[in-house]
């Protein structure tokens, strides 16, 4: 019985496929993972069956999730390679691993668990990030904390679009990848993506660091295909929900809306048309 995963777990499988290649490629063993937040845990399920990795760590904050996780384990006889634990992030994980996913739950969620995280002490080099809410403050965050985007994907599904985010540790950002003349926690991945913004009008460096933590730095800079659909139904949606309120109702979510739109047409005007979708 082969496992079915969704578009966005999908996407993250594929990350750590990669990644599997480029540290056999560098020299490194067998590849572990810590997935936190595991719900089904049909991912490191998935990801054992398919030989990608060796052993995963699944975690979740409630017993019931686990209890799935455990039933999935056990269906697919992967039981002995999986270590299923309740622990409010990595704080009750002691085992080590390569890469961490955490999928699914909020940016504000995401950023707490790794704000309280030692990445370092359970060897955790790569990270894939699938946040469904709070993405933009999320992103900076990650930023402001010296994580390093390596990637970034928008994934369509079923008609809702979800970014997944891959980076690198900061405990492995050496000096020489920092951006020089920006803030000592500005990630390099910001560079070309606040220069892009510029030269499509964004003149405050400000207004284009806000308008790359919403979007992606690495999405605006690859003229993601995905991302640009992504903005046009943002734009229609948000002008459509101006135009029907009433001049007078709730003065503060109006001007909110119209930074976003303006954010949404700022971000659109810096896409390549050739990479666009139709």
């Amino acid at each position: 019985m082969r496992i079915r995963l969704s578009e966005r777990l999908t996407c993250v499988a594929d990350e750590i496929t990669a990644y599997k290649k480029e540290t056999h490629a560098a020299g490194r063993g067998a590849l572990t993972m810590i997935d936190v937040g595991c719900d089904h845990a049909l991912l490191p399920v998935y990801l054992i069956k398919e030989g990608i990795v060796q052993r995963a760590v699944a975690s979740d904050i409630r017993e019931g999730p686990l209890a799935n996780a455990r039933k999935n384990a056990a269906a697919y006889g992967v039981e002995d390679q999986m270590h299923i634990v309740i622990s409010d992030g990595l704080q009750r994980i002691r085992e080590h691993g390569d890469v961490l996913t955490i999928c699914g739950l909020g940016g504000e969620s995401i950023a707490r668990i790794l704000t309280y995280a030692d990445l370092r002490a359970v060897s955790v080099r790569r990270l894939i990030l699938a946040p469904q809410s709070k993405i933009r403050s999320l992103r900076a965050y990650l930023r402001a904390a010296g994580f390093t985007f390596v990637r970034e994907h928008m994934v369509r599904e079923e008609n809702h679009y979800y970014p997944v985010i891959v980076l690198d540790a900061p405990y492995l950002r050496t000096d020489s990848q920092k951006d020089p003349g920006e803030t000592e926690d500005a990630s390099p991945a910001y560079t070309g993506a606040v220069a892009l913004l510029q030269r499509a009008g964004v003149t405050g460096k400000g207004d284009a660091y806000r308008i790359a933590d919403r979007f992606g730095p690495c999405l605006l800079s690859s003229h993601d295909p995905v991302l640009f659909s992504y903005l046009r139904q943002q734009k229609e949606t948000i002008t459509q929900t101006l135009a029907g309120m009433q001049p007078d109702q709730n003065d503060d979510a109006s001007a909110l809306l119209r930074v976003r739109l303006e954010d949404v047409e700022k971000a659109l005007a810096c896409q390549a048309p050739e990479k666009r979708l139709s």
